[in-house]
This record gives C-alpha cells, structure tokens and sequence, in this order.
C-alpha cells in the first residue's frame, strides 16, 4: 500500500508543469547580474529593492528601483522577444503632457502576427517605477492580409501614447518591456 501510494504521489507531482527555478545568478563584466534558469533560460536581473522612509504607521514600504548596471546599459532593457518576434523601442516624443513611444518589430516566425501585446515599465531618470502599461504594440486590421506581421518583416509601431509621465524625469528614457503574447493566424 506504501509503494502504491508512493508511485501514486509520484506520478501526480510529475504530471504538473515545472516552473523554471533560479539555478545562478552571474555577475558579467560590465556589472549587469544574470539569472540562470533550470529551463535553460536566462534573464538579467534590472530591479532591486529599497527601503523608503518610515510612514506614519512605522512601517518601511519597499519601492523597487533599476540597479546601477540597468540604467548603465538601458538599451538592453528596451528589447524584448517571444515566439519570434523581437519588439524595440525606437524613441520617445512629447505632444504637451502625454509621451508618445514608438516601437520596431522584426519577424522571424512563419506565423501571420496579427497582435502583439507589450508591457511596458517606465523609470524616472534616477531608476524608479513611474509606471506600468499594457498595449498592443502591433494590431493588424481584421481580414486585410496586408497588414499581418509576416517572417522577414520589419515594421514601425504606430505611436502608442502613455499619460502621467513627467517630462522633467524622462530624459533618459528607461524603459523595461516584455512581450506578453503574440496571436497569429
């Protein structure tokens, strides 16, 4: 009975999907950490944690800012890819108060893109969260084959545009992004 169970438990934990575990974090030559996966992925490490000063309840809130290396290599954060698809950020503009960011995408999957999905984190110039966004960095148009996103393509975003980002602390325009998902037809 202890064996059945056993194999039972056994075979039950095996049949959940694995989720990928830090095996080392690496520290390159230009100061930028890595983390290794047991998945045999990686990825750098761009956020610490900081303490900010006492509130009125004495409790120390944790605001997480980039570390030194991140905002040193900032080009690295403003790439992202996902199923064949790499998203760049191209440059940012003001039109009064709201930042308008474009994007480049590149296509290398044998999919017709029809939607990519972007999150999208901006840092003041001193490496702190200002905000998170979430868009559709590329959106074909239903039923017209001629704006799918097809392998070998490069093409501009249009300007997606962000509110309450101040323009005094986005000089050095940091920006994290992570495509979230990509659909095809």
């Amino acid at each position: 009975m202890i064996r059945t169970f056993s194999l039972c438990a056994l075979l039950l934990q095996l049949s959940f999907p694995v989720f990928a575990g830090e095996v080392a974090r690496v520290t390159l030559d230009n100061g930028a950490q890595v983390v290794l996966k047991d998945d045999f992925t990686w990825k750098y490490v761009i956020l610490e944690t900081q303490p900010q000063s006492q509130n009125p309840e004495g409790k120390l809130p944790q605001v997480q800012t980039l570390t030194p290396a991140a905002i040193t290599q900032a080009a690295l954060l403003s790439i992202a890819a996902l199923d064949g698809i790499k998203v760049s950020f191209r440059k940012g503009e003001w039109d009064g108060d709201n930042l308008g960011l474009n994007f480049d995408l590149q296509s290398s999957t044998s999919k017709n893109v029809v939607v990519v999905e972007v999150e999208a984190s901006l840092f003041d110039d001193s490496g702190k969260l200002l905000k998170k966004e979430l868009f559709n960095v590329w959106q074909a148009e239903y039923r017209l084959p001629e704006t799918y996103l097809r392998k070998g393509q490069q093409r501009p975003s249009r300007t997606i545009w962000i509110e309450d980002i101040p323009f005094d602390s986005w000089h050095k325009q940091l920006l994290s992004l992570k495509v979230i998902e990509v659909k095809s037809r």
